[in-house]
């Protein structure tokens, strides 16, 4: 991240403000600015705001815990960085749907109130583990269920099929059997590919707008989809007892997780993520608001339900929202399966490949600069949330481990959310060793 052109870029969109909407107002936009990163900051950096939010996802886990005991979770949640509150701030300050203007009666001017940040502190809920679902009272739970059932058929029998193209799959490593034919190999893929089309692109996937429409996926798969038909074209010259060889099904290792391949394996283990995490998601939405609503013990917390919303987007992220009252403000609970919550975090929808979000490596300290040093580990920390993690302890069900990343962990994770097998993933491995040996942020604690 360039902070420098950052800082240009506000300034300008400041400058601009000026000279618009703002010209006669009471204040001016870098003074309304400074006010509302000063509210946030005397808010959410306080002693007394950490230990309230983590007594409420102590809470929020207890209860889950207590009413639904079969169902493993995992709370992640943190304090936003101070660059993602101001650029916040400031983009609430510039949209006309988070910007209103009134009037002041008793200075007669007329005044901006900016729209409250909704994730100023924000958690998320990820479904580890749960047991299986063959039937629900809940019309929308159980259309999911239906629909997972009624492809079972179809999955035992690529089950079946996979088993012919590796042995020892729980076994490390799982071993390629070549021994299966060209065509019959291919001709699999392509099944999967259609059902995973089909999937992603049905009818029943209630999408608020048509940009949430996963059109990315779909292109993606499309794609696949012709090179694999073109691919048969040529397979169909060859004998039909022709064998796969390592060129059709490499060995895992040597295959990043989200190569645009016909890796049968990993077309397989998609589709059957793509069932089941639109099934955990209603469940644990549905849990989540229950327990947001009714909870004995987020309600001493003075913590209230406010309302809910779904996110699916074009690069195929997929997520609920559940948005709370607390005595700091309104805060975010996202809700995610485990599976959804890797694709986010290094899958097609990982958070640094989204233009809005991508942010830019720090340029090295100078080695034995401590100056250099200490502006570096300023930015890092103006840069980085603050992470934690949260779960029900495995011995005694009324504790919550609770563990905070140092700030090493925290920069890493901020920039960390790219795809798997990228260049860009190369090169973050690479900076980071290069920052751990150097050992600049390893004694920093958030």
């Amino acid at each position: 991240m360039d902070n420098k052109s950052n800082k240009d870029n506000k300034d300008a969109i400041l400058d601009a403000l000026k000279d618009l909407q703002y010209k006669n107002f009471e204040k001016t936009p870098k003074k309304i600015l400074d006010e509302e990163l000063e509210s946030y900051n005397r808010k959410f950096n306080s002693k007394e705001a950490m230990e309230y939010f983590h007594n409420m996802v102590a809470a929020y886990l207890i209860e889950h815990n207590k009413h639904f005991p079969n169902y493993n979770l995992e709370v992640n949640y943190r304090f936003k960085s101070q660059k993602s509150t101001a650029d916040k701030v400031l983009d609430n300050m510039v949209r006309v749907d988070t910007s209103h203007v009134g009037y002041n009666n008793k200075t007669n001017k007329p005044e901006v109130n900016i729209e409250k940040i909704r994730d100023a502190f924000a958690m998320k809920a990820i479904l580890k583990n749960r047991p299986s679902t063959f039937h629900s009272s809940e019309p929308k739970i159980n259309e999911l269920v239906k629909e997972k059932i009624k492809n079972q058929e179809f999955m035992t029998k690529m089950q079946e099929f996979q088993n012919r193209v590796i042995e020892d799959e729980f076994s490390i490593p799982a071993t390629p059997v070549y021994q299966v034919t060209k065509k019959e190999y291919y001709t699999k893929c392509l099944e999967i590919l259609d059902r995973i089309i089909s999937f992603i692109s049905r009818d029943s996937i209630e999408y608020s707008s048509e940009k949430d429409i996963p059109k990315q996926q779909i292109d993606k798969y499309k794609s696949i989809r012709t090179n694999l038909l073109e691919t048969l074209e040529i397979i169909n010259d060859l004998p039909d007892d022709t064998l796969i060889d390592k060129k059709d099904y490499p060995a895992q290792e040597e295959t990043d997780l989200n190569s645009v391949s016909f890796d049968f394996t990993k077309l397989f283990n998609k589709f059957s993520s793509m069932l089941y995490t639109y099934v955990d998601l209603e469940i644990l939405t549905k849990q989540s608001e229950s327990i947001c609503k009714d909870s004995e013990l987020l309600k001493k917390l003075d913590v209230k339900y406010v309302s809910s919303k779904e996110k699916r987007t074009s690069n195929g992220y997929i997520s609920n929202f559940i948005y709370l009252d607390t005595p700091f403000g309104i805060i975010e609970c996202q809700i995610q399966s485990e599976s959804a919550h890797r694709e986010g975090s290094y899958g097609d929808a990982a958070h640094n490949d989204m233009q809005r979000k991508k942010l830019r490596r720090l340029k090295l300290p100078s080695k034995n600069d401590l100056k250099e040093e200490k502006e570096f580990i300023e930015k890092v920390k103006y840069l980085s949330p603050k992470y934690y993690s949260a779960k029900i302890d495995s011995i005694d069900e009324l504790v919550v481990l609770i563990n905070g990343s140092s700030l090493f962990r925290s920069y890493k994770k901020v920039l960390g959310q790219v795809k798997k097998g990228s260049p860009q993933e190369k090169a973050l491995s690479d900076y980071f060793k290069t920052l751990k040996k150097n050992n600049i942020l390893n004694s920093e604690k958030r």
